[in-house]
C-alpha cells in the first residue's frame, strides 16, 4: 500500500470520543509508537508483537498527547484489538486460538490478547 494510502488511513482513524473528554489518542499513539519501533530498530518486519518497549512507548506517547489526566494508558490492549476495525490492521492469533470477545464486542483482557494474538500486520 502506498505510503499516501496510509496517511489517508491515519488521517480517518475511528478514535473512541465522549461529550465530556473529547477524543481519546490511544490508536494515534500506538500508531505512533509503532512507527519509533521501526524507526529504532526494534520493530524489524511486518511483525508488531506485544512487547514491553512498544507497551513503553504506547504509554510515554499517550502522555504526551493527553490533555489532562483523562487519558492514561491504562489499557493497551483496547487499541490494538480496535484498530483492526479502520482495514489496515490485522491481527494474526497462534493456531487454534481465538479472541473472546466482551458483550460490548470488545476484547476481555490484556493477558487474553497477549496470549492469544502472536502478531499484528499492517497491509502492504
Amino acid at each position: 500500500m502506498p505510503l499516501t494510502d496510509y496517511l489517508r488511513r491515519f488521517q480517518k482513524l475511528r478514535v473512541a470520543t465522549s461529550r465530556q473528554h473529547g477524543e481519546a489518542p490511544y490508536k494515534p499513539a500506538l500508531l505512533l509508537a509503532v512507527l519509533e519501533g521501526i524507526a529504532e530498530g526494534t520493530i524489524l518486519d511486518n511483525r508488531i508483537e506485544i512487547t514491553p518497549e512498544l507497551i513503553a512507548a504506547f504509554k510515554a506517547i499517550c502522555a504526551d498527547l493527553s490533555t489532562g489526566s483523562l487519558f492514561t494508558a491504562a489499557n493497551f490492549a483496547l487499541p490494538f484489538y480496535h484498530l483492526r476495525s479502520d482495514g489496515f490492521w490485522h491481527l494474526h492469533t497462534w493456531p487454534g486460538l481465538d479472541i473472546l470477545l466482551t458483550k460490548s464486542n470488545s476484547v476481555r483482557s490484556f493477558r487474553h490478547l497477549r496470549d492469544v494474538v502472536a502478531y499484528a500486520a499492517l497491509d502492504f
